[in-house]
């Protein structure tokens, strides 16, 4: 019933792939077949497919493998084909008024021509036809359902998400039966099984197709690009939760007309540089390991919005070089990020807007700016960017006091620049020179800062220097006895990110301790 590389569901919804079908009879005994599955979801999984010191099977994610019982109760053993599963699921609901009202194949077989001719007239109404985690495994046409595929001429829209799909022919062989097709939705199937080179790529081109959901198919950058071949004109695409790499980024040979890309969760670095080149005006990078932005040579003109939430940007810096990146922006979606974990949602706001304002046009734009889904209107820019020049001003707020940025919100409050003492300015105040402490590692650097560097921002070079996640490690000084001398059961800890070093008045050598949250 079972071979390698099929798709399996368990009653509760959960998939996994084949990948050894024999005996396991030092558990099972000789009579039982054991089936030895990779999950989808890893968390699942017992082992990599070793028992006893005798591998049966390999995993592509460690222990995310499991033997199961062929016979076993918590697989669904319901299989149905592309037909079958339209016939069960639209066919039950045009025929209320027959006295034949479940769809099973006997069922159909007992059908009289009158009844089917309604059935097919009801199928060409049809626009939208979903058939998630319907157990569809394959197209294979049946005779009684010929008549019924070719009235699908109106479906526009398919979702046939978390099915038991497994070879790419399978989908082409669906997608060439609705010529109407603009939106296919096919998250969640494995596509294992492909044809040799000259075949996977002998078809005809389905050029309606404008929408592609292809979140968590796991296929390798090649595999997408035979895709994009088969549908050329894409213009929204779906590639979450795939784990794709920037190295696969650039090997991805996007559809031309491309203008909205999903890369949730994945594990993308950076914002991919040749986006730039592109009509894609649409990005969503939230949940990868994005920790700093940096200016490029082509800017992204094209881009309206942006997400990239729940990454791990930890520096200022970063979010000050977006409006060049981004200079046409008009969304942007940041919260999430390590930078923020200690603020408050009024004081994230209120930074983001004076840092990303449109600039000279802000206090006369009609259209928006919307930051995090809340839109930011003319007073808001202004009263956050007069906010932002006062705490810069006082040396609350360290700021490239040369910047354009700066210079233009001097110009446009037509405020003198301000000649700003020593003692408060971060760009010219002496440095001070402190010691960082692993106690766990056992290892100390040496490492000059300024005074008006905020408690985030060294925890950011904490985290470079040491390879830490910024949300897994805590920061604390030793206060001194009477003696001068460190009292290491009296700890402080760093946790007012926004504070500034030279609030705490460290003296030069200074001693940092990072320790384990868990700790």
């Amino acid at each position: 019933m079972f071979n390698v590389l099929d798709r399996i569901t368990t009653v509760d919804g959960h998939l996994a792939t084949i990948k050894y079908v024999g005996k396991l009879e030092e558990v099972w005994g000789d009579g039982e077949i054991a089936l030895g599955v990779e999950w989808d979801d890893p968390t699942r999984g017992k082992h990599d497919g070793s028992h006893n010191g005798r591998r049966y099977f390999t995993t592509d994610k460690a222990k995310s493998g499991s033997f199961l019982k062929a016979s076993s109760v918590k697989i669904d053993k319901e299989r149905r084909t592309f037909s079958e599963a339209l016939v069960d699921r639209y066919g039950v609901a045009s025929s209320h008024n027959f006295e034949e009202v479940k769809f099973g194949k006997k069922a159909v077989e007992c059908y009289g021509l009158q009844k089917l001719d309604k059935l097919r007239s009801d199928f060409e109404k049809l626009t939208y036809v979903s058939l998630s985690r319907y157990s569809v495994v394959s197209f294979t046409n049946k005779p009684y359902t010929e008549n019924i595929l070719s009235k699908l001429s109106n479906v526009s829209t398919l979702d046939i998400s978390f099915n038991l799909i497994n070879r790419v022919e399978t989908v082409w062989d669906i997608a060439d039966n609705l010529p109407s097709l603009t939106e296919l939705n096919l998250s969640g199937n494995r596509l294992l099984i492909w044809p040799d080179d000259e075949k996977s790529e002998a078809f005809v081109p389905h050029t309606k197709l404008r929408s592609l959901k292809m979140a968590s198919t796991c296929l390798k950058p090649g595999q997408l690009n035979i895709f994009f071949k088969k549908f050329p004109s894409i213009e929204k695409l779906d590639l979450a939760y795939n784990e794709y790499s920037d190295q696969d980024m650039r090997d991805m040979h996007l559809p031309e007309n491309l203008q909205f890309i999903d890369l949730t969760s994945n594990i993308l670095s950076s914002v991919p540089e040749f986006f730039s080149g592109t009509k894609i005006n649409n990005i969503n990078l939230s949940q990868n390991i994005i920790n700093t932005l940096h200016t490029t040579e082509c800017p992204f003109s094209q881009v309206k919005k942006l997400l990239l939430k729940s990454n791990l940007l930890n520096d200022w810096n970063s979010i000050d070089v977006i409006p060049s990146m981004f200079p046409n922006l008009q969304e942007i979606h940041l919260a999430g990020n390590p930078l923020f974990a200690s603020m408050s949602v009024e004081e994230m706001m209120t930074l983001l807007t004076a840092r990303l304002s449109p600039g000279r046009d802000s206090l006369s734009n009609n259209g928006f700016f919307k930051i995090n889904g809340s839109e930011v209107t003319p007073d808001d820019i202004r009263n956050a960017e007069l906010y932002f020049v006062s705490k810069v001003r006082s040396g609350d707020i360290p700021f490239d006091l040369k910047s354009h940025k700066w210079l233009d919100l001097l110009n446009r409050y037509h405020i003198l620049p301000k000649t700003v003492s020593k003692s408060n300015n971060g760009f010219f105040m002496n440095r001070l020179k402190v010691f960082l402490v692993n106690t766990e590692r056992g290892i100390v650097k040496e490492k000059e800062i300024f005074k008006t560097y905020s408690i985030l921002r060294v925890k950011g070079i904490i985290s470079e220097i040491f390879n830490l996640a910024p949300l897994d490690f805590a920061v604390y000084y030793c206060l001194e006895n009477d003696s001068g001398v460190e009292d290491t059961g009296s700890r402080e800890f760093l946790e007012d990110n926004l504070a500034l070093i030279d609030s705490y008045e460290f003296t030069e050598g200074q001693k940092l301790y990072i320790t384990s949250k868990c700790s």
